[in-house]
């Protein structure tokens, strides 16, 4: 008796045996029950998904002795010759190897007969898409005014290189990845009728190799049959399939977390010389971070993972010792490895490169963190800079001894209280900011003040002669009242303010020049800090990651 492969073997009879498609084979069957069936319909969607079998099953139904049913009987003749291939009405075409007008107009030639046993004659043309320009123009006329006993049925994995003239002449349907759940249910049912013993681990390994399609999934189970006997292992699967174990993975994860460069590299020696293929181990690779970014997120995740329990537990463990930062930069160096690998003279050496790379990075701190601690940094700096400026505004006794009648001429008071005038200065960026949301031109007068004497909860500012109309629109009601608020409530006192000008006080733009020849003459002390404190690790991961650089400091 000629052997029939597990593909063909257990190939849907029925609609209801489609696994996965309901939204589709419900469609059809409602069509069939209603006599609302169309003339051309458009299958789309990955490989081994059913698209085919779909089409033999829609031409079953509709030539089945009991029909059209949505129910076909599978035993009259007309059902037995579709299942077993052989029906004269059922013309399948392969559009990969038929793609030419020629084929095309021989297709047109033979819809003008009429079908030979059945009621329908049923036209499946396989990977459409390959069709050229010329053969879907010869097309078109035909798929839009069939003969009635004539139907088309087009199956495609890549939908958009169809025309829109034919999309537009045809139903659609888009069909899914079988869940890996529906595929270990189907490899289940199939290994117990067929007797065959298999591993719950390498159950798992086929479907996560089949990737969503069931015709891969029973020809995988199909080969490691005949290659172990009916007893299949987790290692003759790797072995037939060419996969890297999980115990594999698992170690060279483990050298990552150890930071182990010499384990990484004879790992890589192994795998090289176990005749492993460099592309399915960073395939393989690739596939292991990503359940570890996965499991990253959460426990209730573990269902977006074809594993069993105990790897999940595994992966889970490993994941601690990773940031979500780490886990994408190896995931992004794993993915550049592999174009690497295209332009390098062996293979291994993009491999130990990488192990090497990745065995020996410092761990990615999170954006949010660096930011935060730039911050802190930034705070740092600028409270060194804001107590020197209090250092040079408050004058000990002797200075005041020294200089009485210039401190008098210039309006300051010569008894400072030095702890009110520094938290008043700390406070008055943020005041000036509060008073920017109210009234902008106000917080824009204010930034030319400058502050004269803070005593007995009184707090004078000082204007040069040049910007009396700045003063003038400080002093009116409205203005002073918003002000006097906003600082007595950022210090927690009332505050009275007052006005003065002064000629000791000076404008904005010699303010600003003298700021800047300050800013020169700064301490070298300082701009040595500031430079230890560019250099912190966080700042330079800052920059790699922003691939910026140190423009100027002051």
């Amino acid at each position: 008796m000629t052997y029939i492969v597990f593909a063909r073997k257990w190939r849907p009879k029925t609609f209801d045996e489609v696994i996965g498609q309901e939204h589709i084979t419900t469609t059809l069957k409602n069509a069939i029950e209603q006599k609302r069936v169309a003339h051309a319909y458009l299958f789309c969607g990955p490989r081994g998904t059913g698209k085919t079998t779909t089409a033999r099953l829609l031409a079953k139904a509709l030539n089945c002795e009991k029909g059209p049913t949505p129910d076909p009987c599978n035993k009259c003749t007309s059902c037995l010759e579709i299942t077993e291939g052989r029906s004269i009405d059922i013309i399948e075409i392969d559009a990969a190897s038929n793609r030419g007008i020629d084929e095309i107009r021989s297709l047109r030639e033979s819809v003008k007969f009429r079908p030979q046993g059945g009621r329908y004659k049923v036209y499946i043309i396989d990977e459409v898409h390959m069709l050229t320009q010329e053969a879907f123009n010869a097309l078109l006329k035909t798929l839009e005014e069939p003969p009635a006993y004539i139907k088309f049925v087009f199956a495609t994995t890549a939908a958009h290189k169809v025309l829109p003239t034919i999309l537009s002449r045809c139903q659609k349907f888009d069909f899914k990845r079988i869940s890996s759940k529906d595929i270990i249910s189907k490899v289940k049912k199939i290994t117990a009728a067929e007797k065959i013993k298999i591993e719950e681990a390498a159950l798992f390994t086929i479907v996560r190799a089949a990737s969503g399609s069931m015709r891969d999934a029973e020809s995988i189970l199909d080969q490691m049959n005949s290659f172990t006997k009916g007893r299949i292992s987790l290692d003759s699967v790797n072995s037939v399939l060419g996969l890297i174990s999980q115990n594999i993975l698992m170690e060279f994860t483990q050298s990552i977390i150890k930071k182990d460069t010499a384990s990484a590299l004879k790992l890589v020696d192994k795998i090289m010389n176990d005749g492993k293929d460099g592309y399915q181990f960073l395939a393989n690779l690739i596939e292991y971070f990503r359940n570890i970014l996965i499991a990253k997120q959460g426990k209730d995740l573990g269902k977006l993972l074809n594993l069993l329990p105990e790897e999940i537990e595994s992966i889970s463990k490993q994941a601690a010792n990773f940031t979500i930062e780490d886990i994408l930069y190896i995931l992004y160096t794993l993915i550049n490895t592999t174009s690497s690998m295209r332009y390098a003279p062996s293979v291994r050496i993009p491999l130990e490169m990488l192990a090497v790379k990745l065995t020996r990075r410092e761990s990615i701190v999170s954006l949010a963190e660096i930011l935060k601690r730039i911050a802190a940094l930034e705070e740092r700096i600028v409270g060194d800079i804001q107590l020197d400026s209090l250092k040079k505004a408050v004058k000990t006794p002797e200075q005041i001894a020294k200089t009485p009648q210039e401190t008098k001429t210039a309006g300051k008071s010569e008894h400072l209280d030095s702890a009110s005038l520094y938290r008043l200065r700390e406070i008055w960026p943020q005041a000036i900011k509060r008073i920017k949301i109210e009234k902008i031109y106000v917080a824009s007068c204010l930034e030319g003040a400058e502050i004269v004497e803070f005593k007995d909860n009184i707090l004078t500012l000082g204007y040069a002669k040049n910007n009396k109309f700045h003063k003038e629109i400080l002093e009116k009601t409205q203005n002073k009242k918003l002000i006097e608020a906003i600082v007595s409530e950022l210090l927690n006192a009332k505050v009275v303010i007052e006005y003065i000008m002064s000629d000791k006080i000076k404008s904005a733009g010699e303010e600003k020049s003298d700021s800047d020849k300050e800013r020169k003459n700064r301490p070298e002390a300082r701009r040595d800090s500031i430079k230890k404190a560019l250099s912190d690790p966080i700042i330079q991961s800052a920059l790699d990651i922003f691939d910026g650089n140190i423009m100027k400091f002051f």
